[in-house]
């Protein structure tokens, strides 16, 4: 409480059991039933990051708005205390996560302000029952997912937690190598809830149409979190999405969230979702993770921000492709314009990065995207250079570069009196040329 009251500044449930020789689950956890408790008292839900305000609001309301509120400096817990229920439920959710996710794992940068934004969707209660982070590969989203469930789930009220993937044909090994598994099998709607529900211990009935209203009845009863990691790859992903249709009351699961991960924007299939794109992190923020991940190397360390600056910029700040031409910094005695091209003619983390997206797109915007390699690499085009050559007419030009920028693979500069320009990374350009050079 003490740590709670002190805000941003106040240590993480880890620094506090550290401190008391406790291990941070255990303080989670005696913090998990000191929120309930304090929910009930004050009528209103309470978690670590708005303690200090509701208390204050419970005090003005029962006319003790001068006292204070002393807490004793030498302030313990005493873990046996809590039941052993209590304990077994918020103690699920962390070991969901260690069960299905890398969390604790990866240290993050330039997420903290994204990360705010997503905790106070995962708070709001009367709020839609969607969240969705997307973004192009490797900018993060399972990372960011994982740490906001970690860090917010249990003092949001969420007791359980099911993790599930939609698919997944590569895998990156520690080594930053790539690993296809061919024997992947598609995964339709009815295992995605099976799978669910078995997580969350619910018992479905035998008719698989009626799985969804037992998982809703479910949902509705108790607080619940379900995270569906890569949904893109659902190949019925929108049949799935309209289970949980936001605008329709009977596909209602409040008090309980669905959040997904997806490389395309959900929120062009005009589902109400709460949705976050995740952009690449900023400069500053690139800077602070090339240093972190390059401590041991002198190379790293003896150069200057602007020699490092050159990394933000082809990587654009994807903090995948950050840790790629780290690691490549630290195989090769090579100056980092020779990384460069190391880096871009990698065709494991092309197809890792692109394939499966490049797999999902229409034959219209694949055109529109083979337009573009016909220019230089990086060169903005206008969209009159490209629509002209494509022989598309403007509705069937406009919905092929949608659905290009839905799936994260184009980037745009617009301004009020020039006509949009387009471009594409320059890993995906070399992606898009070898392929064709290919054919």
């Amino acid at each position: 409480m003490k740590e709670a009251w002190k805000g941003k500044d106040g240590k993480s449930y880890d620094e506090i059991g550290n401190s008391e020789y406790l291990d941070g689950g255990s303080v989670k956890t005696a913090a998990y039933k000191l929120w309930q408790r304090l929910s009930n008292l004050c009528g209103e839900k309470v978690n670590r990051d708005n303690v200090q305000a509701v208390v204050e609001r419970y005090y003005n309301k029962i006319g003790l708005a001068e006292a204070t509120v002393p807490i004793n400096s030498s302030l313990t817990v005493n873990i046996e205390t809590i039941d052993s229920e209590d304990h077994r439920e918020c103690h699920q959710i962390e070991i969901t996560l260690r069960e299905k996710t890398n969390w604790e794992q990866k240290k993050l940068f330039g997420i903290n302000t994204i990360l705010e934004q997503l905790r106070d969707h995962l708070q709001t209660r009367d709020d839609y029952w969607l969240m969705s982070i997307t973004g192009a590969g490797g900018i993060g989203k399972t990372s960011l997912t994982e740490k906001l469930v970690g860090e917010y789930a249990a003092d949001a009220g969420f007791f359980k937690l099911a993790w599930t993937m939609a698919k997944r044909t590569y895998y990156l090994e520690p080594n930053m190598s790539v690993k296809k598994d061919n024997n992947k099998k598609d995964i339709n709607t009815d295992y995605m809830i099976y799978d669910i529900a078995s997580q969350l211990d619910i018992n479905l009935p035998p008719a698989n149409q009626d799985y969804f209203l037992a998982l809703q009845r479910k949902l509705t009863s108790e607080p619940y979190l379900i995270v569906i990691d890569n949904l893109e790859t659902l190949p019925e992903y929108q049949k799935l999405l309209a289970r949980f249709n936001p605008f329709d009351p009977m596909c209602n699961i409040r008090p309980s969230k669905v959040i997904f991960t997806s490389r395309k924007d959900l929120k062009a299939n005009n589902c109400a979702v709460r949705e976050i794109k995740l952009p690449g992190i900023d400069k500053s923020a690139t800077l602070e993770m090339i240093r972190h991940q390059g401590q041991e190397l002198d190379i790293v360390k003896q150069a200057l921000d602007e020699e490092l600056e050159p990394i933000y910029q082809k990587t654009e700040g994807n903090p995948l492709m950050i840790s790629l031409v780290m690691n490549l910094l630290r195989i090769y005695d090579d100056p980092l314009l020779k990384i460069f091209e190391r880096f871009e003619q990698d065709q494991d983390i092309q197809e890792f990065l692109y394939e499966e997206s490049l797999n999902s797109l229409s034959d219209n915007a694949l055109l529109i995207l083979n337009l573009m390699i016909k220019y230089a690499a990086g060169y903005l085009i206008p969209s009159s250079d490209l629509q002209k050559p494509s022989g598309l007419n403007n509705d069937e030009f406009r919905q092929a570069i949608t659905e290009c920028s839905q799936f994260n693979l184009l980037d745009s500069s617009r301004s009020l009196k020039d006509e949009s320009r387009y471009s594409i990374h320059s890993l995906l350009y070399e992606f898009l040329r070898r392929i064709q050079d290919e054919h």
